[in-house]
């Protein structure tokens, strides 16, 4: 497969990978991301949610090209070692230059499972040679940002959860 110069999302794990996209070298090629978070209540549901809610995420599972870093993924998995942070950007196009949309940042990230040697599809064309990456973390912060027709950033909005201690960020 040919290096892709237009991906739509990209991923940063303390440094680990990189790319060929102009401007974000130190980020992989992101083919897919899986990742939801829940808010469960039990009890009387009938009121206003109360302190018997909790906030839960699932484990992120990303879909990158297999490298040279594979081996360092394996042995942080292995020895139960945490990477300090994961970056994951949405790109958007506006007149002509790459713009980060949208930013979802995870801390204390532990790999839980990974899976090698996969074939996935992506923009209608099979890709060889994936590896399938999943994690959990502590906290995540997504931020969106807005842009206006000429590409300018309008405006952003941030949000923070800590899973450790069941707080916002910030």
């Amino acid at each position: 497969m040919a290096d892709i110069k237009t991906p739509d999302s990209l991923v940063d794990l303390d440094g680990l990978f990189s790319s060929t996209v102009k401007g974000f070298e130190k980020y992989g090629i992101l083919f897919k991301i899986e990742h939801e978070t829940s808010r469960e209540v039990s009890g009387d549901v009938s009121g206003t949610l109360d302190s018997r809610a909790e906030v839960k995420a699932s484990p992120v599972k990303i879909w990158i090209k297999s490298g040279t870093y594979d081996p360092t993924i394996e042995q942080h998995m292995n020895e139960g070692k945490p990477f300090k942070k994961m970056t994951v950007i949405k790109l958007s196009n506006a007149n002509g230059a790459n713009q980060v949309k949208s930013t979802l940042t995870f801390e204390n990230v532990m790999i839980i499972r990974c899976q090698p040697d996969l074939t996935i599809p992506y923009r209608g064309n099979d890709v060889d040679g994936v590896i399938c990456v999943e994690v959990r973390f502590s906290k995540k912060t997504n931020q969106v940002a807005e842009f206006v027709q000429d590409g300018t950033k309008k405006g952003q909005n941030v949000s923070g959860w800590d899973y450790g201690a069941a707080s916002p960020i910030g």
